[in-house]
């Protein structure tokens, strides 16, 4: 019970952190959000950003879009690889991972992989399910593509006991994250 309290703790906290993001962009006159979002995640019947929205009640409406629901997680990787986004692991979580993947390229060869994964774990693909996270480096609309090795040489530092996770799960991150977040204030795209 006392997980379950936890959970919907910190889900009233981001639920009001995105209903005042969102107050404030539609200042900006932002009437839409895109997300990359291809899947309810865990128990939620409904996609959490889409519900925001909708509960936000601002005048005019803020749209949710969700151009990638339900989109073949292959399909997604290879044409992101064919558009010239070249990204990197930068969070990885047990059992579908182990250290060795941070700072790994997300190509060709890392995806032949995880679909050898996904037959013994489940993966998702896309990682919708928190199995990993990702740092797109460069790109067709990045002025120059982040210099990946100066990032802490692409360390992997493991997470001590997660809150709310199993205690057989294992994370690892990208050790210097916020030199890394520098860096992409400074690269971002156009």
């Amino acid at each position: 019970t006392r997980t379950r309290t936890r959970t919907r703790t910190r889900t009233r906290t981001r639920t009001r952190t995105l209903t005042r993001t969102l107050t404030l962009i539609l200042t900006l006159g932002v009437y839409a959000i895109v997300t990359g979002d291809m899947d309810l995640v865990g128990t939620m019947p409904r996609n959490f950003i889409t519900e925001v929205c909708e509960m936000a009640a601002l005048t005019p409406p803020m749209e949710c879009l969700l151009p990638l629901w339900g989109a073949d997680r292959r399909g997604v990787l290879d044409e992101l690889l064919a558009l010239g986004l070249r990204a990197r692991f930068s969070c990885v979580k047990s059992p579908h991972f182990d250290a060795s993947w941070i700072g790994r390229a997300l190509d060709d060869a890392a995806v032949k992989e995880m679909e050898g994964i996904r037959e013994r774990t489940g993966l998702d693909l896309c990682g919708e399910n928190g199995e990993y996270h990702s740092c797109v480096v460069d790109g067709p609309l990045y002025r120059s593509a982040i210099a990946w090795d100066a990032v802490g040489a692409a360390a992997a530092e493991e997470l001590e006991g997660a809150k709310g996770q199993a205690e057989d799960v294992r994370w690892w991150v990208l050790r210097d994250l916020a030199e890394l977040g520098a860096r992409l204030e400074e690269k971002a795209p156009l």
